[in-house]
């Protein structure tokens, strides 16, 4: 931790704080819900971020969230892929537009609003944000002394299909974020 500080500096003191999200972004979370609901029988569970990093990351998503993952975690956590809304688009017609195929887990930047996740189930959602959280913290950190380099195609889908990640995701999903 001492030589991290020392090397890039120490976190912003607001770094891991929260707030309230914006009425429309809670609005379209819900949406998200129930669009989903409408082309899927499976669970999912959505919400807006109460974390300011998120939200400030989200005024720059092509910095700070779209732009690939850069350690194992971002895909097996579900936050690799990160989808970028307009406000103006509802979630019924975004999850037409863009999904043959429903996914497990989404990220949606709405950019200058915040962050929605939508997983199965609350648990997977503490879990993808918690490390959205530390991948943003840890892209500005880099950004700090250089440019972080992300994972190829190739890398991502190896690490998607590999049976060993598969598990731990679900391991992942059953646990407690405090138990981690």
């Amino acid at each position: 931790m001492d030589a991290g500080k020392s090397y890039f500096g120490r976190l912003p003191s607001d770094a891991l704080a929260h707030r309230q999200p914006p009425e429309y972004l809670t609005t379209w979370a819900q949406g998200l819900v129930a669009a989903f609901k409408r082309r899927s029988a499976r669970a999912v569970a959505a919400r807006a971020t109460t974390r300011t990093t998120l939200f400030n990351a989200a005024d720059e998503p092509d910095k700070w969230l779209t732009n690939g993952p850069f350690v194992p975690d971002d895909v097996v956590y579900g936050t690799h892929q990160v989808w970028e809304v307009s406000a103006s688009v509802s979630p019924q017609v975004w999850l037409d537009r863009e999904f043959d195929t429903l996914t497990d887990k989404m990220i949606v930047v709405i950019p200058g609003l915040g962050v929605v996740l939508a997983a199965p189930n609350q648990r997977t959602l503490d879990f993808m944000e918690e490390y959205l959280l530390a991948r943003v913290l840890t892209r500005r950190l880099i950004a700090r002394r250089g440019h972080p380099s992300v994972l190829s195609p190739n890398d991502t889908r190896y690490l998607e299909e590999m049976e060993s990640e598969q598990y731990r995701q679900s391991v992942a999903a059953t646990v407690a974020p405090e138990e981690h």
